[in-house]
């Protein structure tokens, strides 16, 4: 997932719509973007410890492109210094470190054409329960790969490669939850707009790569609705881990030996979005920020059970210091027409729209921005 706003700085459950998705980088611009007071805060959510990735090709493995490479991949990437350097994300009794790749499943008979997140949800349940592919536990992640010519559409309307590039969330499981990925296939709008490497697949390894360590450091996402747990790792301004860095890509070697292009990850310790080389063995155990009172009319929100995945809580250090709210200007147009980034200050309704996309405050006001007038503020334009 990628990408909250001056006035939910201070707060630490109110009631928000967390976002999952990896958006397209727009007009080929695939720097980050305005980085504001970028910090990861813990909200008592669930870390993975030591992620066992299973693959599923939708759509069949002989269809899928890359589909033997992407394995290789898994198993390189989960054991290199990447995930030592995850170790500062550590919560207590989950220590965060190198995972492994468990196996995959050719999924041959998958609907195809457009299909919603609900149906894959449904799909993902019912093949675990036929022993079709394996029961998750808590390190388990299904990297569900697809064909070329399907479509996804998230709850939201968003849709594959017009909108996102991939995203992961979260099914509520007895005993559990059950964590997965949604990685399109990258061709078409994706092809241009989810990554900046010539080589498709490498690419891809960069958007797996995103959304992988977002599922390690913020598994529970797709369930959250406030700054609060199951919310993990989170930064109300940017969103997720990868969300920081999105599209800024990188070489590391894989403990295949193979090197890999991937995403480079927000660090705390280093204070930027690196590809980690020698890593110190100096880890952090996090406790949940701490609730600080709110003084606007937000009302907090009850914890509900939703599929996406979330932005939270409040900008602070680990030393409870709030980070100053930072000044914003500029309201060029209406929330209801497409046009420049707007900023916090317009008007509440587009407060609570950066606060769960910070795209649109720090990129572009697009036809998305435009559609959250309705689905977060209940405003019809």
């Amino acid at each position: 997932m990628i990408f909250l706003i001056a006035v939910a700085l201070a707060l630490s459950a109110t009631a928000i719509k967390p976002n999952n998705i990896q958006h397209l980088t727009h007009a080929g611009n695939t720097s980050q973007n305005n980085i504001i007071s970028a910090h990861l805060n813990y909200y008592g959510g669930p870390v993975i410890s030591k992620v066992k990735v299973y693959t599923i090709f939708w759509g069949g493995k002989a269809k899928v492109k890359y589909a033997n490479q992407i394995n290789g991949f898994y198993k390189g990437f989960t054991n290199s210094v990447m995930f030592d350097m995850l170790s500062q994300y550590s919560t207590v009794g989950n220590k965060i470190g190198r995972g492994t790749f468990i196996g995959s499943f050719d999924y041959v008979g998958a609907v195809t054409g457009t299909i919603t997140d609900t149906l894959i949800q449904t799909t993902l349940k019912s093949l675990i329960l036929a022993c079709k592919i394996p029961k998750p536990d808590a390190n388990t992640y299904y990297a569900i790969h697809f064909a070329p010519g399907i479509t996804i559409v998230q709850p939201g309307g968003d849709t594959s490669c017009e909108e996102f590039c991939a995203y992961h969330s979260t099914i509520k499981n007895v005993g559990g939850y059950i964590y997965y990925g949604i990685i399109p296939d990258q061709g078409g709008n994706c092809a241009t707009g989810c990554g900046n490497d010539p080589l498709p697949f490498n690419n891809l390894c960069s958007v797996s790569s995103h959304e992988l360590v977002e599922a390690v450091t913020d598994p529970a996402v797709g369930l959250a609705t406030a700054y609060a747990s199951p919310l993990a790792w989170y930064d109300p301004m940017n969103g997720e881990i990868g969300d920081i860095c999105n599209a800024k890509q990188g070489k590391i070697v894989g403990g295949n030996g193979i090197t890999y292009v991937v995403q480079k990850e927000w660090s705390n310790k280093a204070n930027a979005c690196i590809i980690p080389t020698v890593v110190s063995k100096t880890t952090i155990t996090a406790k949940p920020s701490p609730t600080i009172k709110h003084t606007s009319t937000a009302k907090p929100g009850p914890t509900i059970k939703h599929t996406s995945t979330a932005k939270p809580g409040p900008t602070i250090k680990h030393t409870s210091t709030a980070k100053p709210t930072p000044t914003l200007t500029g309201c060029a147009h209406s929330k209801c027409v497409q046009g420049i980034k707007l900023v916090p200050t317009c008007d509440p309704c587009v407060a609570k729209i950066i606060a769960a996309d910070s795209y649109c405050g720090v990129e572009q006001w697009d036809k998305i921005c435009v559609a959250e007038v309705k689905t977060i503020c209940g405003i019809t334009c």
